[in-house]
């Protein structure tokens, strides 16, 4: 699921930045841009970032959560030389 938060993130992060640079090119030609739609995918920009974020910490939390039980490796269930 962390995986799965992080990939949605980052996809949101990069489709929304391509259509805000594609309104900022359209602003630049000197066409008008709605200020609502603007406004709505800089908030799904931030919204991405902010899943990859999540996702991100989430990793690293469960990586750190498994090395903190300090659980060994591997258990050795039978010896050849007794």
């Amino acid at each position: 699921p962390l995986q799965l938060i992080t990939t949605l993130g980052i996809t949101l992060t990069v489709v929304f930045a391509l259509i805000l640079a594609t309104l900022g090119f359209t602003a630049l030609l000197g066409k008008s841009v709605s200020g609502l739609f603007a406004a709505t995918a800089s908030i799904w920009l931030l919204g991405g970032i902010l899943l990859t974020s999540l996702g991100v910490v989430g990793s690293y939390m469960g990586k750190m959560y498994q090395e903190i039980k300090a659980r060994p490796r591997f258990s050795v269930e039978k010896t050849l030389c007794d």
